[in-house]
């Protein structure tokens, strides 16, 4: 008795605190990701992706926990039930959909498929290869003769970003007002003023005007950026719940109560996402 009071403590105890730690990742993760920017803020952008990257992998693969402990009657997985998707997150996501749809739960919210949401999806999948995200700065010269074309904080731009300011930024007030910003500060100051800057495309800013119009754009990127992926979590958030909420009270499956609620802020409404610039809130 006592060895599977032991075992049954263990065991939720375990889920607890790894259902923490990926609160925590997606939290930081998204907080960054709505400071990130060029010049200081830079490093921003590499916790923004190791956390968003590593915390909706590990959001999913509590889903495969939550969904094999209630077809097994309590049971959790093997490692190597979950160990096979590796970091591989469209594969994970694919599965969870299906798991999803199983249970009924797409009516409840149904997996974000724009396409924003699918190219951040892309873009945290190559993150997490080794071979080319998670190590860029180490593989250009002098780390290795084969120079790279996949600098993250650029290629979030280019797939991300860029979509995201044709989207909702070009032809705005808030564009406009930019502008009008720029073309005053660049008529007052613009021969008294010296500027060095390097954008996040790698182009080196020495204009006063330039600079302003650049960065006006950065608060409509990390806004947007950040409620994209914020989808995209509200989404596992919402399926991790129910199924621990189905397992714990209707299979009473110990193990899994509660832990869903871990992930409340999560499950907020549109307006939630677009506008809470820190997570957990």
């Amino acid at each position: 008795m006592f060895a599977e009071v032991s075992k049954l403590g263990s065991t939720t105890e375990q889920l607890h605190r790894e259902s923490t730690l990926v609160r925590e990742l997606l939290g930081s993760g998204v907080t960054a990701l709505g400071k990130a920017g060029c010049a200081d803020n830079l490093g921003n952008y590499y916790v923004a992706f190791f956390g968003i990257s590593n915390g909706i992998e590990r959001l999913a693969k509590l889903i495969l926990v939550a969904d094999h402990a209630i077809k097994n009657n309590g049971a959790l997985p093997a490692g190597k039930i979950i160990s096979r998707y590796g970091h591989n997150i469209s594969q994970l996501l694919e599965k969870i959909s299906t798991i999803s749809f199983e249970y009924n739960l797409e009516q409840v919210c149904a997996r974000p498929i724009d396409s924003f949401s699918n190219s951040i999806i892309e873009y945290l999948e190559f993150f997490m290869d080794a071979k080319r995200g998670r190590y860029a700065n180490f593989k250009t010269p002098p780390y290795t003769n084969t120079p790279t074309n996949s600098e993250p904080i650029e290629l979030w731009w280019t797939k991300i970003a860029i979509p995201i300011l044709n989207a909702h930024y070009l032809g705005s007030k808030t564009e406009n007002k930019v502008r009008k910003k720029a073309d005053w500060d660049a008529q007052e100051f613009g021969g008294k003023t010296f500027v060095l800057r390097v954008n996040e495309l790698g182009k080196i800013m020495t204009d006063l005007k330039t600079v302003i119009l650049w960065e006006g754009q950065s608060p409509t990127v990390q806004k947007y950026g950040r409620f994209y992926t914020l989808r995209v979590v509200r989404w596992l958030a919402i399926v991790f719940n129910a199924l621990c909420h189905l397992g714990g009270y209707q299979y009473n499956i110990a193990s899994l109560i509660e832990h869903g609620s871990l992930f409340t802020e999560y499950r907020g409404s549109d307006r939630d996402l677009e506008h809470y610039k820190k997570w957990p809130s």
